[in-house]
């Protein structure tokens, strides 16, 4: 699929479009997470660092110009500035700082910014909590094969499905998770 069509699909069909864009560039995400991260970060942080890569994408979504770069592109330089920025904090040492530093002091203070991450986790918890509600084996389907990236058939041996259930399945689980997150607002994006 071109890059075109799946923006295009993003926007009209949400879950189509997000199922597509994870098939097609989880494995380069996954792959820019692991060779800068795998010596600092344990596996759970590299999960949450893919998951977020895409969440930043989807962020961006409506300001993406396909004339300069590509999908690929886009998620590449976004998952390489994340890994620095991850790098950076796990290998840190603690800090202390003064509350007489102003800078400090308008960040604790900013509304904004507080609002902004209390928003975001909201969005993230809603979300988790629309894909359990969809019981298993739908939920652990959906989660196997977007967040860990496997197929239809190696999901099925896992949870004794043949591939075809799989994959129908998670169709049907799709639907159900975007009639749960109709009022969810996901990077400028509205499910409708």
């Amino acid at each position: 699929m071109k890059d075109q069509e799946l923006l295009k699909l993003l926007k009209e069909d949400f879950a189509v479009g997000y199922s597509e864009l994870m098939d097609t560039y989880i494995g380069l995400v996954y792959v820019i997470a692991r060779s800068k991260l795998n010596t600092i970060c344990s596996e759970e942080v590299i999960e949450e660092f893919v998951s977020d890569v895409f969440y930043l994408f989807l962020n961006q979504i409506e300001d993406i110009d396909l004339n300069k770069g590509t999908i690929k592109a886009y998620l590449s330089v976004i998952a390489k500035r994340k890994a620095i920025r991850t790098y950076y904090e796990q290998t840190r040492k603690p800090s202390t700082y003064s509350l007489d530093d102003d800078a400090i002091t308008i960040e604790l203070v900013s509304k904004k910014n507080t609002e902004r991450r209390i928003l975001e986790k909201e969005k993230k918890r809603e979300i988790i909590g629309a894909i359990q509600d969809l019981g298993h084996p739908d939920s652990e389907i959906i989660i196997r094969k977007y967040y860990y990236g496997q197929t239809a058939s190696e999901i099925g041996e896992q949870i004794n499905m043949s591939p075809k259930s799989v994959a129908k399945r998670s169709e049907r689980a799709l639907v159900k998770l975007r009639r749960k997150l109709e009022n969810v607002k996901l990077g400028g994006l509205l499910y409708e």
